[in-house]
């Protein structure tokens, strides 16, 4: 998620100018559901199943399947197919949707649908680098940062080591939907180029949660009196959180499918490894329930109890994307313009809180008359996809309402699906509308939702145009107030907003630039919201607004003008030279937050998901700041050396308690300790991780033992020992 002050940039299946949070195609995702349910339907009735032109009947799609209670991974393996490992009943498998029709009605599958899709110094990292306070120095060393992301450059120097050697060591492309994954180690990682040439987005991403080079290039930087200067053998200081870290990145293309084939790589590859872990996803969509129901929110919580998963909350805090409205007795219905956008699709998604029918109509409105001349009514849930097209379109399951044409024209379409959700039991109706609006010149869309008394809806809109008023009495405009991204809203994962570390900062031609934010607020563009459960995210904040990181070489080679008021650094040397420039964005500030939690793994690798919470909420940092704006910054701003403090019990946490008679513990050898009470008959020792979680023991009837500590990860315990009535808890490190 990234955004440029004077420029407006597209990813790939994205353009924001906004940010750079890469959306997942939400129309591609219908049409392939579309077509299971209409061929489902037909094979049941002994007719001919057809596919439309854009899906080839061969050509496989990764979904994720749901299996009914009672049944495993045999119903898709006795028909010749591979699936993943289950997690909470789901798996991913790689099928054709011929085949995919085929397993609707096989009895063990419940459900079976495509996915959709100054910061260093001011948190205390730069204290944890140096080892400042603490018991040594830490910068993620044995730790693995991974992420899915768009416009990676693997060979820029953020990511090779101080002799020029590669520091990543796993790597996955995965490109299309049809779940192949390329993966790359060693040379082949050295000899790949970038997976797209047209942005840099992975390349700032993975620099800020780990990027690591740290020697001398040209950079332009303010000095002491604060002005501007440029230097060749300045030591760079625009480098990562965890500079030392493990790198394991997946890049491709960005959907559903592939998002989760990439945290499911990751997690393996940490086993394999026997290293702890973080991922980082910065993407997303502002479509779906947000409430963390969908099938691809529960797998990915399913890995979030494994590996620690940070997720960007969005951009769009400032973009009228979202409504929310509770009907009353007397106003009972709420109405909203679909931003024009010529031949792009724009996706309207509305969710009930409940199961009850919310009454959508499509209308067109002509702007040149002030007429109403469409209406369509969907007055409750569809059987499969319904198709509203104009005449361009043949197929006989289509329908062609009077007046489309001369509404949306003749090559127009909206699709609808319109249900009770089967994971949440809540009413949900989604338009997917290509109109062409634009090229048409008076007509625009509008959507009108009625429900009863007491009920309440979201309506949600895709891309930049969003849901508007257009100055019309009666008719609503979107905000963000619930801008979160839907993504950021399942369980087992941290949902990261972005607040502001720098107001200005010094380019290498020779300008000063200056972001619209306020220093040390919340970025204006940080999304936020509270869920339909009630849980107001994001869950923290960290810095994302003017953020200097690493970019695309083959991206900046592309096209240089597009970079050359953001370029703040760049590095040469005989094979080739590698940039630096300034981002923003909460796709800045979840890699930051990525980083921060690799260096407290680095302090301890057993840490959960509930542990870096509960540290989280216990050392944020708040200020004026936040308590202007609790809503919008979580439990707080982040506070890396608080929190690594926290994970190694220096200044608050455990006491040294010492009951009765003395305890003495010293190390005898390496990872080897000596417990002694000198008037004890019997020993009990108890070894535990920060996290509270047993690892070793030891019982002795008499007044010493040793514990053997060696075979642990290096990191901080606690060992509790009781002799008798006396008890001790303290800290040891194992090396």
């Amino acid at each position: 998620m990234k955004r440029n002050i004077n420029t407006v940039l597209s990813l790939l299946l994205a353009s924001t100018a906004a940010f750079a949070q890469a959306n997942l195609d939400s129309r591609a995702a219908i049409l392939v559901e579309s077509t299971i349910a209409q061929n489902s339907l037909a094979a049941r009735s002994g007719q001919v199943r057809s596919l439309p032109a854009e899906l080839k009947a061969d050509e496989p799609v990764t979904v994720l399947v749901t299996l009914a209670d009672g049944y495993d991974q045999s119903v898709l393996t006795s028909r010749g197919l591979n699936p993943g490992p289950v997690r909470d009943g789901r798996t991913l498998v790689a099928l054709t949707p011929l085949q995919l029709v085929d397993l609707v009605d096989e009895p063990g599958i419940a459900t079976s649908r495509p996915l959709l899709v100054n910061a260093r110094a001011i948190t205390g990292v730069d204290d944890i680098h140096s080892g400042t306070g603490l018991d040594r120095a830490y910068t993620g060393e044995g730790v693995i940062c991974g992420m899915m992301d768009v416009g990676l450059d693997p060979n820029h120097h953020n990511f090779l080591d101080a002799d020029g050697n590669q520091r990543i060591k796993r790597m996955w492309v995965l490109t299309g939907s049809n779940g192949s994954v390329q993966t790359l180690t060693g040379a082949n990682i050295t000899s790949y180029t970038t997976d797209n040439s047209s942005g840099s987005h992975g390349t700032h991403v993975l620099g800020i949660m780990a990027g690591g080079y740290r020697d001398r290039l040209e950079q332009a930087f303010f000095n002491a009196n604060g002005r501007k200067q440029v230097s060749t053998t300045r030591k760079n200081y625009y480098y990562g959180v965890a500079p030392d870290a493990i790198l394991a990145p997946c890049c491709g293309t960005l959907d559903g499918s592939n998002i989760l084939l990439a945290a499911e790589n990751l997690l393996n590859f940490a086993k394999q490894e026997g290293k702890p872990a973080v991922m980082n996803l910065s993407l997303g969509h502002n479509t779906g329930p947000h409430d963390g129901t969908t099938n691809a929110d529960r797998y990915l919580a399913s890995i979030g109890k494994e590996m620690l998963v940070v997720v960007a909350a969005g951009n769009e805090a400032t973009d009228p994307l979202s409504i929310r409205k509770t009907f009353t007795a007397t106003d009972n219905s709420v109405k909203t313009f679909v931003g024009e956008r010529d031949a792009v699709t724009e996706v309207v998604d509305i969710w009930s809180f409940d199961d009850r029918v919310a009454t959508v109509t499509i209308s067109g409105y002509d702007k040149a008359t002030n007429q109403v001349v469409f209406n369509y009514d969907i007055n409750g849930p569809i059987s499969g996809t319904l198709y509203l097209t104009g005449t361009y379109y043949t197929n006989q399951a289509y329908v062609h309402p009077d007046n489309f044409d001369e509404c949306f024209g003749s090559n127009g379409a909206i699709i609808v699906t319109a249900g009770v959700n089967e994971n949440n039991n809540r009413y949900t109706c989604t338009l997917a509308f290509n109109t062409r609006s634009g090229s048409l010149g008076t007509v625009v869309p509008f959507v009108t939702v009625k429900g009863a008394e007491g009920q309440t809806v979201d309506i949600y809109c895709t891309g930049d145009a969003g849901l508007l008023s257009n100055g019309i009495e009666g008719f609503t405009p979107g905000d963000g107030t619930n801008s979160i991204n839907d993504m950021a809203c399942g369980d087992n994962i941290i949902s990261v907003g972005a607040f502001t570390t720098a107001t200005v900062w010094p380019t290498l031609n020779d300008q000063i630039r200056y972001p619209n934010s306020v220093l040390n607020d919340i970025s204006s563009f940080s999304s936020y919201g509270i869920t339909p459960d009630g849980r107001q995210l994001p869950f923290i904040a960290a810095p994302g607004s003017a953020i200097v990181s690493s970019i695309n070489t083959y991206n900046y080679n592309t096209a240089p003008d597009s970079h050359v008021q953001d370029l703040v650094a760049k590095k040469e040397d005989k094979s080739r030279t590698s940039y630096w420039e300034e981002m923003s964005g909460t796709s800045m500030a979840a890699p930051f937050l990525g980083g921060v939690l690799a260096l407290w793994l680095q302090a301890d690798p057993t840490l959960t998901i509930d542990d870096v919470k509960e540290i989280l909420k216990e050392t944020a940092l708040n200020d004026e700041f936040t308590q202007a704006s609790p809503h919008r910054f979580g439990c707080g701003k982040v506070d890396a050396l608080a929190g690594i403090k926290k994970v190694l019990g220096i200044g608050a946490g455990v006491n040294d308690v010492i009951a009765e008679s003395e305890i003495l513990v010293s190390e005898t050898g390496t990872n080897q300790f000596n417990i002694f009470v000198p008037s004890a008959q019997a020993i009990s020792a108890r070894l535990y991780s920060m996290s509270g979680a047993q690892v070793a023991a030891i019982d002795a009837q008499a007044n010493d033992a040793t514990l053997d500590a060696s075979a642990l990860p290096a990191g901080v315990y606690l060992l509790s020992v009781k002799a008798g009535s006396a008890s001790r808890t303290l800290k040891i490190a194992i090396r």
